[in-house]
């Protein structure tokens, strides 16, 4: 059969995504014959994609979609009914796996894959090529007469090694921008799934909430790969918490050492996933970079979170880390339940105190599904009014569009605000008001800001347009300040 895999929006326009190459490679290896399109890299004209649907007339259309682009996915798949109302639209991703009753009633889409896609879209492809019965395929809904049909779940996948590596060569590798210290940078999963319970993620019905864990053998074997067909000397771990288990961490690092694969990598942790053995050994691999979730500086808020976490933890991991040399990376969320702009201002001087390398200042957002979202409805908030209004960043969007925050976090609708536009501001500027090795860092922090920027803004315009908004900002910011006094 002739798949077309699509990614219907610019989101990690620096990045191939994962998921598509994964699925991919499952149907390549059913004997499929399959194309990605991914509209943020290969083409933003509605013109330029409907010719390569055409020109490549596909059976079956795979589309993926996060809840912030849902409404590209649905414009994607009214897109392909319209030059083939005989091809079969699949939906997949998170989103789609929440919210399935409510996907498959927009009448573009003829079936929703929930959970993992690998093994579910391979079996299904089968089903369809041999006109056989959709209600004996595992982890699938559908439409008949009609009416809604939601299958028996489909376990999650416990043997990861037993999967294909990813789709690598149905990419445009030289598209895409992303580089790091002046490398190619690919991501790799060696893991999937996360224990923990935080409010605000969604990942759950996508990634399941049982740890699965790829064999440091086969992780070691993809990235050699990766280095020697493409070039790629920077990757980029993806797992929910890499160091999760630690001895298994041990293992990729002393094989990275061993063998030699030429690459400097970056991950993603908790603090409370990290001893200082393990991180000599990291850097001793060439770790360069090691991202943790940080969210609050207050601890009742951190506890609120569900992140099970302490300040102190996580004052000993950035500790360490500085120690060993590992640059560091730290994200934080604004509007959490019970925020008030005092605690707003501890989570501002907490990520000035911890001083990582990199910060970062989202908007707490409830994503269908997580508990963040039931919390906001359980105390009358609201909403984001459109499916584009889920994003994280003010950047990205109106922030007077991302209040959802307003009734579970007890900050008024002007604070809100004042805080998603000027977290970012404060934090940047308490580090070029510093002396020393901080206020060089920050300066380098920046610059490397607006590189990033630029590559995600793809054009003079867009980078012309971020640049007047971080200049509003900081006024902003300076305005407050001085109204302080």
């Amino acid at each position: 059969m002739k798949i077309l895999l699509i990614q219907p929006s610019e989101t990690d326009r620096a990045m191939i995504h994962l998921g598509l190459s994964y699925v991919a490679a499952a149907l390549e290896a059913r004997g499929d014959r399959v194309k990605i399109l991914d509209a943020g890299i290969e083409s933003r004209s509605e013109k330029r994609i409907t010719r390569f649907i055409e020109e490549f007339s596909p059976d079956v259309v795979g589309i993926t979609a996060l809840t912030p682009y849902y409404s590209k996915a649905l414009n994607m798949s009214r897109l392909v009914k319209k030059l083939n109302s005989e091809c079969q639209v699949i939906l997949g991703g998170p989103h789609a796996s929440i919210l399935t009753e409510d996907t498959l009633k927009e009448p573009s889409i003829d079936i929703v894959v929930r959970g993992e896609g690998d093994i579910t879209v391979a079996e299904l492809m089968e089903c369809l090529e041999k006109n056989g019965n959709l209600y004996d395929v595992k982890g699938i809904s559908f439409k008949r007469g009609g009416k809604i049909f939601h299958n028996e779940y489909r376990s999650f996948i416990n043997d990861l090694d037993s999967l294909p590596f990813p789709a690598w060569h149905l990419f445009n590798m030289d598209r895409y921008l992303a580089k790091m210290d002046g490398r190619k940078v690919a991501p790799v999963l060696s893991s999937r799934g996360c224990p923990f319970k935080c409010i605000f993620c969604y990942r759950g019905p996508a990634a399941g909430k049982t740890f699965r864990a790829r064999s440091p053998e086969k992780i070691i074997e993809e990235i050699e790969y990766l280095h020697r067909e493409y070039g790629i000397g920077n990757v980029l771990f993806v797992d929910d918490i890499f160091t999760i288990n630690q001895n298994r961490a041990e293992r990729i690092c002393d094989l990275i050492i061993e063998r030699g694969p030429g690459i400097s990598w970056r991950c993603q942790t908790r603090a409370d996933c990290l001893n200082i053995e393990l991180l000599r050994k990291m850097k001793k691999a060439n770790c360069i970079d090691i991202s943790m979730g940080v969210e609050s500086g207050n601890e009742k808020i951190l506890e609120a979170t569900g992140k099970r976490i302490t300040k102190e933890k996580l004052r000993d991991a950035f500790r360490m880390i500085r120690e060993i040399g590992i640059s560091t990376s730290a994200s934080f969320i604004i509007g959490l339940p019970g925020d008030t702009k005092e605690t707003v201002q501890e989570t501002i001087n907490f990520a000035k105190e911890l001083n990582p390398n990199y910060a970062i200042f989202y908007a707490a957002m409830p994503y269908p599904g997580t508990e963040l979202a039931q919390m906001v409805e359980r105390h009358g908030g609201r909403l984001p009014e459109t499916w584009e209004s889920y994003r994280l960043m003010s950047s990205d969007v109106s922030s007077s569009k991302m209040l959802a925050g307003l009734k579970v976090s007890n900050l008024s609708e002007k604070e809100l605000r004042y805080f998603l536009k000027t977290a970012q501001i404060e934090f940047q500027m308490g580090r070029l008001l510093a002396r020393g090795e901080t206020r060089a860092t920050g300066i380098k922090n920046i610059f490397q800001i607006i590189r990033l920027s630029f590559v995600r803004a793809g054009s003079f315009k867009e980078m012309l347009r971020f640049g007047l908004r971080v200049m509003s900002d900081a006024f902003l910011f300076l305005r407050g300040r001085v109204s302080k006094r």
